[in-house]
């Protein structure tokens, strides 16, 4: 049967993500089908974990990662010449830099190799985030027989370009939990609307705050694609307050806990008494 971009669309859809593919169409086997159906039949996990109130968490963020890994598994090989049952079928996981968020993908790849048949799906992490580090890892492993790679991109105009060349040479890859730079090569993006989240979060914020007040942003690291767009979200927000509200510091690159610690404190002691409420988007605090 076929299955067309736009049907990965509206599946994405459903779980409130954020989902870029092309627009070919996609060939698919009866296994791979079963797996996106079970996938949909078990759509309840991510709107209880995901989407009521009070229910996010950090290992449920973990979960959930591992879950899209598992289901990026199956849109990755739908969108390829790679088939579940070949031991041919070889699939790098490699995030941007060493980090509790992607912990789950090593199971998640694990659980794809054993349901799709797969020769392996490894999780490779660079050792420090740089994308130097991160280019070199993807590079020793497709010289290694991997055939497919996933990653999370650690800078998104670098990353791009190497999965560009990647699909030049014929081997599928995808970008998982942030996005590369437009236009690109890669088969899709997947993963959480992180831009509408930061959003949601300073609107509330400045409904506590009464629509007034000073207000400070902590976020992720800079490299983070996401960074960017939770920094722009919260200026929206703060945009459609009608100048009641100020952002008087944004403090970046705390999403470990040495730096956190150290560029809190040090906003706290100085800045303080001035700021009425705080936002933060990164893992960390």
């Amino acid at each position: 049967m076929l299955f067309p971009g736009q049907q990965i669309r509206d599946l994405a859809g459903r779980y409130h993500t954020r989902l870029m593919v092309s627009d070919h169409k996609i060939s698919t086997g009866n296994i791979l089908f079963v797996s996106i159906q079970n996938m949909l039949n078990g759509e309840h996990i991510f709107k209880s974990l995901i989407f009521k109130k009070g229910h996010m968490n950090k290992n449920n963020l973990s979960l959930i990662t591992g879950i899209l890994i598992y289901f990026i598994s199956t849109i990755l090989l739908l969108s390829s010449n790679l088939y579940a049952g070949s031991s041919d079928t070889k699939v790098a996981l490699v995030p941007g830099g060493p980090h509790p968020y992607f912990a789950a993908w090593e199971q998640a790849g694990l659980d794809a190799v054993k349901d799709f048949g797969l020769g392996k799906a490894d999780y490779r992490v660079p050792a420090e985030w740089d994308l130097s580090q991160q280019n070199e890892l993807i590079e020793s492993l497709v010289g290694k027989g991997y055939n497919a790679v996933l990653v999370f991109p650690g800078d998104s105009v670098g990353t791009n370009k190497i999965l560009g060349e990647l699909e030049d040479a014929g081997i599928p890859t995808g970008a998982l939990a942030g996005c590369v730079e437009q236009p690109t090569k890669t088969r899709f993006c997947f993963g959480t609307d992180t831009g509408h989240s930061a959003y949601l979060g300073t609107k509330e914020l400045i409904k506590a705050l009464g629509g007034e007040g000073k207000i400070a942003h902590f976020t992720g690291f800079l490299v983070d694609p996401n960074t960017t767009l939770r920094i722009k979200a919260v200026e929206q927000a703060v945009a459609e307050a009608g100048g009641g509200v100020e952002i008087i510091q944004v403090i970046a690159d705390i999403d470990a806990y040495e730096p956190a610690d150290e560029k809190i404190n040090a906003f706290m002691a100085a800045q303080g008494s001035e700021v009425d409420g705080i936002v933060t988007t990164a893992w960390v605090p």
